[in-house]
């Protein structure tokens, strides 16, 4: 029996370019600033494949270059005690790449860590319990470690990734100052500093009086191009031997409005639905009620937790998306108090990725799927 296995991905970062969707301009972009040595951030809201795209890029870059990476995930990351864990456990697990595990094991022991190896899995603890002071000094001396890893690779080179670097913005014990310190001495380290939340990836790098103001460039990802899309979903279905009509394709693109995540949800499940071997029209309306059905406990959950001046310019902009937002009639349509409360709504919003605003449009929800749950799915529709 053949079975033939769904050709799209969502719900978990990819590690190769097979299931990167239209990402070959900043793909490139970012390998040229690696090699050269440049320092990036890289911001996207969530779910625009940041993370998959670091991690291809540090793949080619070991491949192609010989230059080895070191991913951190900052994520929920709230004290120097926990940066230094995290890098703790990113260097320990990096070892095996640059074939230097004893190095690492009895740098990091001298910090306070215990490390284990078994075969390929690394175990690494922390006590955590050492004096601020100390700790600062602990921190200081891994984020040296790159550099001196980078004299026993092949290439002279390190590649580190910081993902969700904002979460170190106001941080007690001011990291990113020791950050800053030991990266602009790293001359042989390439930094790609990833961050979904412009308030806080705007708060270290624009921001004059931050460390980081202007370290490196700057590149943002956008939605996807329609075109682009298309093309990848056609021939991932022709690939999987199966096929999806033209139109059925500009449903979905239209469903899907260019967001990297949610157009490979939909396209799964048109997929998965396309018994028959062919998607139509129908075919993706019955993936779209899939997916909304797929998101509903999370789209609760998003609105569940909202302020209600927060909820309310939400919902108001995923039902009717307008440049008039300040207008009187808009905001007693839609419950919003008054102007005041809608400014400070807005930015918020923005500021925490849940909206996004391109030029002079009118701010739009950040996520085509939650806007179309809310229209659909909220009071009837």
């Amino acid at each position: 029996m053949n079975v033939q296995v769904n050709p799209f991905h969502y719900g978990r970062p990819l590690d190769s370019m097979e299931g990167l969707v239209d990402r070959d301009a900043e793909l490139e972009e970012l390998l040229g600033c690696v090699r050269s040595g440049q320092a990036v951030m890289v911001y996207g809201p969530r779910r625009y494949g940041k993370t998959s795209l670091a991690r291809v890029v540090e793949g080619r870059a070991r491949e192609e270059y010989g230059i080895p990476g070191i991913y951190v995930d900052l994520w929920g990351a709230s004290s120097i005690s926990d940066i230094v864990s995290i890098l703790g456990q990113a260097y320990a697990r990096a070892s095996g790449t640059f074939r230097m595990r004893r190095f690492l094991a009895d740098l990091l022991g001298r910090l306070g860590f215990t490390v284990s190896f078994e075969g390929a899995s690394v175990g690494v603890g922390y006590e955590g319990t050492r004096p601020g002071s100390r700790e600062r000094e602990v921190l200081m001396e891994l984020l040296r470690v790159p550099q001196r890893m980078s004299s026993r690779a092949a290439s002279g080179k390190v590649l580190v990734i910081l993902d969700e670097f904002g979460e170190v913005l106001n941080m007690p014990g001011e990291p990113d100052a020791l950050m800053r310190s030991a990266f602009q001495d790293s001359p042989d380290v390439s930094f790609l500093f990833m961050g979904s939340k412009r308030s806080l990836m705007d708060g270290l790098f624009s921001d004059r009086r931050r460390p980081f103001y202007n370290f490196g460039r700057r590149i943002e990802l956008s939605r996807l191009p329609y075109e682009g899309l298309g093309n990848f979903v056609e021939e991932r279905f022709e690939n999987a031997g199966r096929s999806i009509t033209p139109e059925a394709v500009d449903v979905l693109l239209g469903l899907g409005q260019g967001h990297p995540y949610r157009t490979q949800q939909l396209a799964f499940h048109a997929f998965r639905l396309s018994a028959d071997g062919t998607a139509d029209e129908e075919t993706v309306l019955a993936a779209k009620d899939a997916a909304l059905d797929e998101a509903e406990p999370e789209f609760r959950a998003v609105l569940d937790t909202m302020e209600r001046p927060r909820r309310a310019v939400l919902v108001a902009l995923c039902k009717e998306p307008t440049t008039e937002i300040y207008s009187r009639p808009y905001m007693q349509r839609h419950g919003i108090k008054g102007s005041g409360s809608l400014k400070s709504a807005l930015g918020s919003l923005l500021a925490s990725g849940d909206l996004e605003q391109a030029g002079s449009g009118p701010p739009r929800p950040t996520d085509p799927l939650l806007a179309l749950w809310v229209r659909e799915r909220i009071n009837g529709g």
